[in-house]
C-alpha cells in the first residue's frame, strides 16, 4: 500500500492490525516509520494487554486473551528505550562537563542566543566592552550637540 497524504500510513497500519496482519513491512525513512509505529502503538498495547477499551465508561471493544509474549515484547522494548535515552541524556552531560571544565573552550556560550561579538569572551571582558560601548555612545552623542547648528531665530 502507498500513502496519499500525511497521517494516512497510521491509519493503514492500524486497519491491518486491526484485521489481524501479524507483519507489517514498511519502506521509508524514519518519518515513515516514526507514522507507521504511532498508528499501531494503541493497537500493540491494547492486545499486549487483554483489557477492554473503555471510553468515558463505554465499552469500546471487548476484553479478549492478554498475550503474554506481546506483552513482555512491549515491555522490553520499552525499558531499552528507556535505558538508551539515559545514557544518551548521561553522554551529553559528560560532554558538558568535559567542554566547560577541562577543554575551557565556552562551547555552552556559543550555543547561547545573543550578539555574535560577545560569544569568544569572558562575562568580564562582555561587561567591559559594554561599558566602552556605552562610553563611545556617550562622546559621539555629546560631539554630535556641539556640531549641531545654532538655529537663528
Amino acid at each position: 500500500m502507498l500513502s496519499e497524504r500525511p497521517g494516512q500510513l497510521g491509519e493503514l497500519a492500524r486497519e491491518a492490525a486491526d484485521a489481524g496482519a501479524r507483519l507489517l513491512v514498511i519502506v521509508g525513512g524514519d518519518g515513515t516509520v516514526n507514522e507507521v509505529v504511532n498508528g499501531i502503538a494503541g493497537t500493540v498495547g491494547w492486545i499486549a494487554s487483554g483489557n477492554p477499551i473503555v471510553f468515558f465508561g463505554a465499552p469500546l471493544a471487548d476484553a479478549h486473551a492478554p498475550s503474554p509474549t506481546l506483552n513482555h515484547l512491549c515491555i522490553l522494548v520499552g525499558m531499552t528505550t528507556a535505558r538508551v535515552l539515559v545514557v544518551m541524556i548521561a553522554l551529553h552531560v559528560l560532554a558538558v562537563v568535559k567542554h566547560e571544565w577541562f577543554d575551557r573552550d565556552r562551547l555552552l556560550a556559543r550555543m547561547l542566543p545573543g550578539p555574535a561579538i560577545l560569544l569568544p569572551l569572558s562575562p568580564r571582558e562582555i561587561v567591559q566592552r559594554l561599558r566602552e560601548r556605552r562610553q563611545k555612545r556617550r562622546e559621539r552623542s555629546a560631539a554630535s550637540k556641539d556640531r549641531a547648528p545654532v538655529n537663528p531665530g
